[in-house]
């Protein structure tokens, strides 16, 4: 399930353009005030959080290098997504009473929130990220390394991953087929998130697999760090 949540700033802004942080702590601020007891869970919870988010879709004459400049009534929005009913309705319930959101220290009216429709997935989906997707390998001796789509590891990562979100979810396994089959477009990211440096991916790809699976992802997020709001995936048909 998702939603296009509609913003308008309330008066002139600048924000960083790293404001991923703070964008999910204002939505679990949301979760919080309808939900406490889902909150917490989500927060303390040491395995996936079952909710996604997209980048901000701001003017392009708006990004003026580190930074977003927004003037007063500006429209921006963004994506919002979680397989998990409950997630997603504190999250709206929370919003609603609030009637605002507040990004470092910048304000913004909720003006709408669209219930987005759910495509009619079949064996395959043609995707592109509208937040980059990142997954890593740990190495041997302890080192992480971000993985891109070029790196021969990647795919595996991205179904292991998969796989398991899926599993963890729906308590069964996914049996069915995962294929990657080809990636158009690719660019590489860098997120800065509580001061560390995230390295990821924008990408345009084709993957094979059964509905459930490819509805799940479209709701979840692709890769890790989901509810950080990396790998939400934007559905362009199934050619």
């Amino acid at each position: 399930m998702r939603s296009l949540i509609h913003l308008i700033s309330e008066d002139d802004a600048v924000i960083p353009i790293n404001y991923q942080h703070a964008l999910s702590s204002a939505l679990y601020s949301f979760i919080r005030s309808a939900n406490p007891d889902l909150s917490s869970s989500l927060h303390h919870s040491q395995d996936f959080k079952f909710f996604n988010f997209s980048m901000m879709k701001v003017p392009k004459p708006a990004i003026k290098g580190p930074e977003i400049h927004l003037k007063k009534g500006t429209h921006v929005m963004f994506n919002f997504s979680s397989p998990a009913g409950d997630i997603l309705e504190a999250t709206i319930s929370g919003m609603l009473s609030k009637g605002a959101m507040e990004i470092l220290g910048s304000r913004f009216i909720i003006e709408n929130i669209e219930i987005t429709h759910t495509p009619e997935f079949s064996s395959k989906a043609r995707f592109r990220t509208l937040s980059p997707i990142y997954i890593d390998l740990v190495k041997e001796d302890g080192r992480r390394w971000d993985l891109m789509p070029t790196d021969p590891e990647w795919k595996a990562r991205i179904e292991d991953n998969s796989r398991k979100k899926y599993a963890h979810y729906f308590g069964k396994e996914y049996k069915g087929d995962f294929d990657i089959a080809e990636i158009r477009k690719m660019s590489t990211k860098r997120i800065n998130i509580g001061g560390q440096w995230w390295r990821a991916s924008h990408v345009e790809f084709l993957l094979k697999a059964n509905p459930d699976m490819l509805k799940f992802l479209w709701d979840t997020g692709m890769g890790s760090r989901n509810s950080q709001g990396f790998g939400c995936l934007e559905y362009m048909g199934d050619d």
